[in-house]
């Protein structure tokens, strides 16, 4: 295999990833780049394969998100 093939699949995977978090936090689509939630393995492997941006500023909405869930922890 390729090096340029076996970096695809990586970025893949952490795109996947990335999309699994956003769905696990609860990140809305209406917040999102591109629909995340509800999506199977299946149609996220598509979307990470189809989709060139959006993904910094999903990481962004996932970090942004945990940052608010710690600070809601720390204050209860």
């Amino acid at each position: 295999m390729s090096e340029e093939l076996k970096l695809v699949k990586e970025l893949v995977k952490l795109r996947i990833g990335v999309a699994r978090a956003a769905q696990a936090i609860g990140i809305a689509d209406i917040d999102s780049p591109f629909p995340v939630e509800g999506l199977a393995y299946e149609q996220l492997w598509d979307l990470a394969h189809s989709q060139e941006r959006g993904w910094n500023r999903l990481c962004e909405l996932i970090a942004d998100e945990a940052h608010r869930l710690q600070k809601y922890r720390d204050f209860t």
